[in-house]
């Protein structure tokens, strides 16, 4: 992807040039040309060491049901005729809140659960999807944070 991100690459952590590496892939396997926050939001689901995929299972929801419905939402959209694979607003969105959010909590580096956080946050693609689903955002926004206090 050459599209210039608004993560400056020295904050961004490993996992979490993995997890934009995935949804990228994800997206290209879904012969999507457009990288949506439903992609971002199933390559944090099955990012290693599933930290993502916890916090929805402590609000009721395995990853596996909840990916299933996010592949389900992305089946009903139309064909892509688009040439160039690029982010959606959506996505460059939460990328922004994402360093935000590590901002806020005095973080440097951006991490899977900083993007997590930005793709709870209101006003997303993925987050209207959560909220069709019946998915509480607040709760997994609430398991988030205690995870970072209690340095899980």
């Amino acid at each position: 992807m050459t599209e210039s991100l608004p993560i400056p690459t020295e904050r961004m952590a490993a996992a979490t040039r993995t997890v934009l590496a995935d949804a990228e892939a994800r997206a290209r396997a879904h012969s999507r040309s457009w990288i949506g926050t439903e992609h971002l939001l199933l390559a944090l689901l099955d990012a290693a060491g599933g930290a993502s995929g916890r916090v929805f299972a402590e609000t009721g929801w395995s990853p596996i049901a909840l990916s299933d419905r996010i592949l389900s939402i992305l089946a009903n959209r139309g064909p892509d005729t688009a040439l160039r694979r690029m982010y959606t607003l959506d996505v460059l969105q939460a990328l922004e809140l994402s360093v935000s959010e590590a901002d806020r909590l005095g973080h440097f580096y951006v991490e899977p659960d900083h993007l997590l956080l930005a793709v709870l946050s209101d006003g997303t693609g993925s987050a209207e999807a959560l909220d069709q689903i019946g998915v509480m955002r607040d709760s997994a926004r609430a398991v988030i944070f205690r995870r970072f206090w209690e340095g899980e």
